[in-house]
């Protein structure tokens, strides 16, 4: 599964603060920040695709998304994606 920020320190599990730097061990968190903010964004083009009807870009995005940062409305949004694509996807036309 994806990483989980948690509001936490990797390093020594202080509080997450919004900064860039832990306020107890002073353990960057830049490089989590940057796959939070990815993973967010890759979420709100999951949720756009569905609207466009694009059912598999969606569960494609949201499984992007969860393996960068595990999350519970994450794993919701691959559920949905699943049970879109199982209900309203359309098989291809047989020759």
């Amino acid at each position: 599964m994806g990483i989980e920020l948690a509001g936490r320190c990797p390093v020594c599990r202080a509080r997450f603060r919004g900064t860039i730097n832990c306020s107890r061990c002073g353990g960057s968190l830049k490089p989590l920040m940057v796959l939070a903010a990815t993973a967010w964004r890759l979420r709100q083009e999951a949720r756009k695709a569905i609207f466009a009807g694009d059912y598999l870009n969606v569960q494609r995005l949201a499984q992007q998304a969860q393996s960068l940062q595990a999350s519970p409305l994450g794993r919701r949004l691959q559920l949905l994606s699943s049970w879109l694509i199982e209900h309203f996807n359309e098989p291809p036309a047989e020759k």
